[in-house]
């Protein structure tokens, strides 16, 4: 059934051709279970087009022609393969199929030539792997062939059955078609009878891929199977340096599609070597008939730099500062060439040829070698670890024309270094370094194998000197070659040395020309002798010597080695800035490694480092501030012109060093937009900058240090980019004559605020985009006059400078009458880094209490809680965007402290959203919200709002002059206390509120004082769930605003929802109703407040249950219905009615009616308590109700106090009327005869409205109003 589609195709197009022809032609198809196809039948527009049983190789190809299936002489059209316009020689189009193991290979096709000119032809052409070349085998001509041909077909000869096996169409001879001409080829099917084979398929593979997976896969059946081995071949890529030798040998179980894996290791190393090839080649199988691909080419692409031949020496490294360096190394070689030249071994160790100070501080060390092979060898043994070059060097004489390679390579092993205990009596190891001593090619004179290496330290005992390390790889034969040796100055020649690694010189080469000398910028030569005895004829002789030390070292075994060190003190002059090292190679080889040079100089260094627990106040030097050094910081040299002549950056310790400069003065720069927080995130955040705290200079005697300069040298502008003094912050001059100057440190931290921008260095926005991207982990800044930080809280520290500031600092153009006004045009970044303080306090700290105010509302609730006094702050912040909430906080920990927010545009001052989780809340304290720091109104919109799944604290905050004080719409955990709400939405509108609930769990109010409200104090929206306590709250004066009517939001609090609590609170003077219960909640608990004198604008009653269900809206007393069958908000419970309260004894006697099993709450109506006029709470009735304004004690109907147990009906001329129990209770009182006394009844947390109020009249007096009623027993 393979063919199925290919033939359907072809007997819907033919349709003469029978049903019975096609059954049969599959019935033989399957009798060879080895026949394949190939296939294209062009219904889709793509040259990779396969619908035979086997995939071609590649894609359709194009000659003469860029292939395309779309546009050109050859296209995909109509389903049909179009060659149309052909007029080169060889116009035509191919493509590759595999036929490994193929004994025979039929190809058929459709065609049509109706549309060319007569004799012109076209054909199908096929590779020939005999003559190699593409043959013309079928012709297809106008006029001489039919114009349309059906299946026509080709058997393949032995020559093409190849693994290169190729069809095309078109035509190799000149056969110009014109340009509308065109033939068309359509259903190409090849039908192929294979033997039993083994495929393999090539690879390409990235050098970093591990490994080379090569799929071996067998076609056929072979029954009893069979075995073909498999072994790795070299090509440009070398087995042991590229990749790992890999054989073996395949079991096949002879099943058709039998398929195994063979991984291969490539081996990644640093070095160029452009893409190389190796083969995976099968041989033997273990049955001759078993047909095979030879091999699979494994192409290893190499991403590292092409290597550079015969590299000069340049500069690669310097070490500026109090430095010394010692050296060693070894040969591999273990004769010279007179004995043996191709002896070699595998390991080398030695000494190091000086000691390092025990007090000294290894700062890098590099391990060099070399070697002579084919392929480079990036990978060697020292100190028992694995090294691999970090720089690989290469020379071919004659590179592509068989000349020999060399390598050299240099790793840094500082890391190794440093681990060694004692690095001065250690002996250093080297092996696992290939050689090739194959004779003929390297073995004779050219054998190459050696290491050397180079230790660089710091003490402080060293003199200032500048140490160079230039590098390359250089080979010299019958060659001078000289190379300047620059980037240095030096004071005077005392201690210099020069350091020459050489390899492949040998000692018995004399005579030759082989010469090392340097010559000054006074054009002196000196010629370096004296390693191996060597006069100067024979410099690289296979020595490691060092005449800088005593006795002078002369090691003359290091055969292909030539380590030398000599002292040029006497060669050097004060002021030259180089040298020329004159190298000259006679008949020997020599390669020139690197040259180290130490001149003593002119320096100047220092750390850049974070003060990262800056508590505020003068500066601290690096040592007190904990020596935290930051890391590439930009730090440029400028000389006395202000020429900017030396750019360096700092290292992991945040050292720089400048050196090598002229006798003079200098400042030193840095640039702080490069400064990175060394905590977590600093060194990404490309937008966090710091202030500068610190600095010091030197004046020529010795250093001072500049603690007043927080900020810069101008806290109100920002550092300018690199390259210029001119608004430069952290600028710090010295001078220098023959000497070093150490200490010019330079101190920063990401918190400090220095001025009053809108954004920009210094400014609040920048700290908050620092506090947002900087982790607080092990942040523990220390602690000032007022306070300490605690662990992990990202402080503000304000240090806007006032008038008179102590540091000397010129005032901020925004500090007035004592306060700081930060002015904000831009939206400020919205709050997202956990812990983040924005704390006044730390200004106070510094310039002290410059704003004298402060605010106190006095007691608040029933138990005269006395509120926290508010210090005014000496920071407030304006908003005056156009949009936007001033302050916006979305993470945990957060805290707003010590500020005046507001706004002079209707913005928002707080919004606090986000997932904050209860255990760490946002914390809004201590500030003044909608007015500034001097307590003068503004605009703001609303003063706090909460929203998400926010957790806050609301505490001590002067919250005044908004038109909403606080929102809260969503969150967790809200808590609301000891703040004082005072004229909030003053005379704009009658609908907005102190404090507005919207939505939200968990909330708390308590301890606040509520007082001129424009409209409602506490506004409980009607989707508002409840579940809310309010406790111990002074709320007063609502409704205030000069627009609110009778009808308005004129309340004290609105109840909305279910399940709240109202208990203790003082409520009074409001213009409508005390409380308002709206909607249909149930469960809100009214217990034991202070309620009275409300409805200052329209007579209201002290609680409201609004029958309707209305939200925000009064409607007046709920009148008791009897048996209490009305149901809605808070079950619209009946309120009791008091028959007759007495004084007598000591003891208050109060008899009345009340829902059975209720808590009864006895009051002193404010009538009573001279707050209120009788009738004041009638509205419209005959009975004054409530309000109840001083609390007396509470009972239970039907408990043990209670001493009547009937029941009985009652009816009053209002008309309340309900058939229930009655009660009877004696209170201890000392009140007297005229007092008025009200009650509430609560049954299941549903609290009713105040009832009729009762004057407690003498003992004589049997009842005090018209209440008819019937007794029977309960």
């Amino acid at each position: 059934m393979r063919r199925l589609h290919a033939y359907l195709k072809t007997f819907i197009k033919i349709n003469n051709l029978t049903a019975l022809f096609l059954i049969n032609a599959l019935i033989v198809m399957q009798e060879s279970y080895s026949q394949e196809t190939f296939g294209d039948d062009f219904e889709t527009v793509s040259y990779g087009n396969n619908t035979g049983t086997l995939n071609f190789t590649g894609d359709w190809i194009e000659v003469n022609e860029t292939t395309n299936s779309t546009t050109g002489k050859i296209t995909i059209t109509s389903n049909q393969l179009r060659l149309q316009g052909l007029n080169s020689l060889a116009d035509f189009i191919y493509r590759n199929l595999d036929l490994t193991g193929a004994t025979s290979a039929t190809i058929t096709w459709d065609y049509d030539i109706s549309n060319l000119s007569n004799n012109r032809r076209l054909a199908l052409i096929v590779w020939d792997d005999v003559v190699e070349q593409y043959v013309d085998r079928v012709l297809m001509i106008k006029n001489t062939s039919p114009d349309t041909g059906l299946g026509v077909s080709y058997n393949f000869t032995a020559s093409e059955l190849t693994e290169n096996a190729a069809v095309g169409f078109g035509f190799t001879g000149n056969n110009q078609y014109g340009g509308s001409a065109y033939a068309t080829i359509d259903n190409i099917v090849i039908d192929v009878a294979f033997d039993p084979r083994v495929l393999v398929s090539d690879v390409t593979i990235n050098e970093e891929g591990g490994f080379a997976n090569v799929s071996v896969r067998f076609e056929g059946e072979f029954p009893g199977g069979f075995t073909i081995d498999y072994a790795t071949l070299n090509n440009t890529a070398f087995a042991g340096a590229d990749y790992t030798t890999t054989s073996g040998t395949l079991n096949f179980s002879g099943i058709d599609g039998e398929t195994f894996n063979i991984a291969i290791p490539v081996l990644d190393d640093v070095v160029g070597e452009g893409t190389e090839n190796f083969s995976l080649v099968l041989s033997n199988p273990s049955d001759p008939s078993i047909a095979f691909h030879s091999d699979a080419l494994i192409s290893i692409l190499d991403t590292d730099p092409v290597l550079t031949n015969n590299q000069p020496l340049i500069l690669v490294d310097k070490f500026n500062g109090y430095y010394n360096y010692t050296t060693t190394g070894g040969s591999l070689r273990t004769n010279n060439n007179a004995t043996d030249p191709c002896s070699i071994t595998t390991t080398s160790s030695n000494t190091l040829l000086a000691p390092i100070p025990v007090t000294a501080t290894i700062e890098k060390a590099y391990l060099y070698w070399a070697n002579s092979n084919p392929y480079a060898d990036a990978n060697v043994t020292f100190e028992s670890q694995n090294v691999t070059a970090d720089k690989v060097y290469w020379y071919n004489a004659a590179p592509g024309s068989g000349g020999f390679d060399f390598y050299g390579y240099v790793s840094d092993v500082t890391s190794i270094i440093t681990a060694i205990p004692d690095p001065s009596n250690n002996i250093f190891d080297f092996e696992d370094l290939t050689i090739d001593t194959t004779t003929g090619t390297y073995c004779g004179t050219t054998v190459l194998g050696g290491w050397s290496l180079m230790i660089f330290y710091e003490d402080a005992s060293l003199p200032a000197v500048s140490i160079n390390l230039y590098e390359g790889f250089y080979g010299l034969q019958n060659e001078v070659r000289n190379f300047t040796l620059d980037s240095f100055y030096a004071t005077g020649g005392s201690g210099a040395k020069a350091t020459f690694l050489s390899w492949e010189g040998d000692p018995d080469f004399s005579g030759g020309g082989e010469t090392l000398s340097i010559t000054n910028q006074g054009s002196v030569t000196s010629i370096l002798s004296g390693d191996g005895g060597q006069t100067g004829d024979n410099a690289y002789n296979s020595t490691i010597y060092d005449n800088t030390v005593t006795p002078t070292i002369d090691m003359t075994d290091s055969y292909g080695l030539d380590l030398d060190t000599f002292d040029i003190s006497a060669f050097l002059n004060t002021g030259d800035t180089e040298f020329t090292a004159n190298v000259g190679a006679g008949g020997d080889l020599v390669f020139s490694n690197a040259v180290i040079l130490k001149v003593t100089t002119n320096l100047v260094e220092g750390y850049v480092f974070e003060d990262v627990n800056y508590p505020g106040g003068a500066g601290r030097d690096f040592i007190t501030s904990g020596s935290v050094g930051i890391e590439n910081v930009t730090v440029e040299l400028y000389d006395a012109g202000n020429n900017l002549i030396e750019t360096t950056t700092t290292n992991a310790t945040g050292r720089y060093v400048f050196a090598g400069m002229t006798d003079g003065n200098y400042n030193v720069r840095v640039v702080n937009s490069t400064v990175r927080s060394t905590r977590g995130g600093g060194s990404g955040c490309t937008g966090c900058f710091p202030v500068q705290t610190f600095r010091s200079y030197h004046d020529g005697t010795s250093i001072v240090n500049v603690t007043g300069e927080v900020g810069g040298s101008n806290p109100a502008t920002q550092d300018v980019a690199a390259g210029s003094l001119t608004g430069a912050q952290s600028v710090s001059s010295f001078s220098v004559s023959a000497s070093g100057v150490a200490g010019i440190d330079f101190g920063f931290n990401f918190n400090t605020i220095v001025n009053t921008n809108a954004s920009g260095q210094g400014s609040l926005a920048q700290f908050i985009e620092n506090a947002n991207n900087l982790d607080q982990s092990g942040l523990d800044i220390e602690s000032n006059s007022i306070f300490d930080p605690q662990v992990g809280e990202d402080t503000s520290i304000f240090m806007i400078p006032p008038l008179g500031d102590s540091l000397g600092r010129t005032a901020d153009v925004n500090f007035s009458g004592g306060v700081f006004s930060i002015s904000q045009s831009v939206i400020l970044p919205e709050i997202t880094g956990i812990n983040t303080h924005i704390d006044g306090r730390t200004q106070t700290a510094y310039s002290g209490n410059t704003n004298t105010l402060s605010i106190n509302g006095g007691d608040v609730g029933v138990s005269a809680t006395t509120l926290t006094t508010i210090e005014a702050p000496e920071i407030e912040i304006e908003g005056n965007t156009v949009a936007g909430d001033i302050l916006r906080v979305s993470n945990e920990g957060c805290i707003i402290r010590n500020m005046a927010v507001y706004s002079i545009n209707n913005q928002n001052a707080i919004n606090i959203g986000g997932t904050i989780n209860t255990g760490n809340p946002a914390i809004i304290e201590q500030n003044f919200i909608g007015v500034d720091a001097d307590n003068g109104a503004y605009t703001t919109n609303t003063g706090i709002i909460v929203s998400s799944s926010a957790a806050v604290t609301i505490n001590t905050n002067y919250i005044a002059r908004n038109t909403t004080g606080t929102l809260i719409n969503g969150g967790t955990q809200t808590v609301i206390s000891d703040n004082y709400y005072f004229t909030n939405n003053p005379d704009i509108n009658c609908s907005s509120d102190a404090i507005t609930l919207q939505s939200g769990a968990g909330i708390t109010i308590e301890n606040n004082l509520i007082e001129n409200s424009g409209a409602a104090g506490i506004d409980m929206v009607s989707t508002y769930a409840g579940n809310t306590l309010l406790n111990e709250n002074t709320i007063k004066n609502s409704g205030q605003s000069s627009s609110c009517t009778a009808t308005s939001e004129i309340f004290g609090i609105s109840v909305a929802g279910n399940d709240n609590i109202l208990s203790g609170n003082i409520i009074n003077d409001n213009g409508g109703a005390g409380i308002i219960v709206g909607g249909s909640g149930t469960g809100n608990l009214i217990t034991q407040n202070s309620i009275f004198n409300n409805g200052v604008i329209t007579p209201a009653l002290g609680i409201d249950l609004n029958a309707g269900g209305a939200d925000d809206a009064a409607d007046g007393i709920t009148l008791n219905d009897l048996n209490d069958t009305d149901g809605g908000v808070n079950s619209l419970i009946n309120f009791p009615v008091i028959e007759i309260a007495v004084a007598s004894g000591g003891n208050l006697h109060i008899k009345g009616w009340a829902p059975a099993g209720s808590t009864l709450e006895f009051f002193l109506t404010d009538v009573s308590e001279g707050t209120a006029t009788l009738g004041d709470n009638r509205l419209g009735l005959n009975s004054d109700y409530g309000e109840g304004q001083t609390y007396l004690n509470t009972f239970v109907e039907g408990d043990v106090n209670d001493l009547d147990s009937t029941i009985s009906s009652y009816s009053d001329s209002d008309g309340n009327t309900d058939n229930t129990n009655r009660f009877y209770f004696q209170i201890p009182s000392a009140i007297t005869n005229g007092a008025y006394i009200t009650t509430t009844a609560t049954l299941t947390n549903n609290t009713s409205e105040y009832s009729p109020s009762v004057l407690v009249k003498p003992v004589t007096v049997i009842t005090n109003r018209q209440i008819t009623y019937r007794v029977k027993p309960k």
